[in-house]
């Protein structure tokens, strides 16, 4: 004989949450598929030159020197990016802080129309999904 036994979702109180937690554990162990909550992080950055000279065909590139760790980025450097423009290069300074390089002609075309100074704005996201965000301002000398 089967009993059946009628519960009220009221009467389980505390159960349904612990429930859903055991269900997602359980989902994670047999699919091996889990859920990772991703966390955003503004970080400090400093861009050189701290002016950008656009009839100046002397420099190649813009750094930013970023106050995050470059290991955070192995692997995902890619995402990178400073007002759109894709990286063209990374490193690790002497403290292991990331710089990334970006190509100044891309820059400079992005700010053909700005004033006297510019927000530079690097966005990225590190290799356990975190995304980053960092601004500077430079001056823009035509």
């Amino acid at each position: 004989m089967v009993k059946i036994i009628k519960v009220k979702l009221k009467d389980m109180g505390d159960y349904i949450p612990k429930m859903f937690l055991i269900l997602i554990v359980a989902l994670t162990v047999i699919t091996g598929i889990g859920i990772a909550f991703a966390s955003e992080y503004t970080i400090e950055i400093r861009i050189a030159p701290a002016t950008l000279n656009i009839n100046k065909v002397d420099d190649k590139c813009i750094t930013v020197h970023a106050g995050i760790p470059y290991s955070d980025f192995i692997g995902t450097t890619d995402t990178l990016t400073l007002n759109g423009a894709g990286v063209d290069s990374t490193k690790a300074d002497n403290c292991g802080n990331l710089v990334a390089k970006f190509d100044r002609t891309e820059i400079v075309e992005l700010v053909m129309d700005s004033d006297v100074t510019l927000e530079l704005v690097l966005n990225g996201t590190t290799k356990n999904d975190d995304l980053i965000t960092g601004s500077d301002v430079i001056q823009v000398k035509r």
